[in-house]
């Protein structure tokens, strides 16, 4: 008679333990690959923002060939901001916000800019269009698009970053992020 009650309660207990609950939802900022069951807890960051970037190298000619109209130094670029092809912000140069020159790079401070919050974080992304400033057509160098919503791991930090970096071809730069 006790085996029997033993069974019966390993039987009803088991499947109930192995069913844990917490938030099954990827979007969400506290989602636990582990849990099955969704209890309705889940956390959203509101909006996520580019603060800065950090370019590294630009490449020397546009896709034509085209190449700086003078050697390229950081004072001669310029960069637009989009988010899903929406522009939100114009850079008329580099010395219109905080930028510190680092021996090799340069830091452009974006973190006054409130455009650049991103409030459609499901599917949206940020495209960055780099210009040749001193030229009268601004002639585009090169752009990339990064995606901070992109996960893709199970833990946090796997999928809401602070900062990517986008290293293609000739074109080298680090966006950092704040998330809220």
């Amino acid at each position: 008679m006790n085996k029997c009650i033993l069974y019966l309660v390993l039987i009803f207990i088991l499947p109930l333990t192995s069913c844990k609950k917490g938030c099954t939802d990827p979007l969400a900022y506290n989602y636990n690959a582990n849990r099955s069951i969704d209890n309705g807890r889940c956390k959203y960051h509101q909006y996520v923002r580019l603060d800065s970037v950090r370019i590294y190298n630009v490449k020397d000619e546009n896709d034509n060939g085209v190449g700086w109209d003078s050697p390229f130094a950081w004072w001669d670029m310029t960069f637009d901001v989009f988010i899903d092809d929406q522009l939100v912000h114009v850079l008329p140069d580099i010395y219109s916000v905080n930028f510190s020159y680092m021996s090799e790079d340069v830091l452009v401070d974006l973190s006054a800019v409130s455009s650049l919050k991103n409030y459609d974080w499901e599917s949206s992304d940020y495209k960055i269009v780099f210009f040749d400033y001193d030229n009268p057509n601004l002639e585009i160098v090169d752009s990339a698009i990064i995606n901070p919503f992109y996960y893709l791991g199970t833990r946090q930090n796997d999928r809401f970053f602070d900062s990517i970096r986008y290293d293609q071809h000739d074109l080298d730069f680090r966006a950092y992020f704040s998330w809220d």
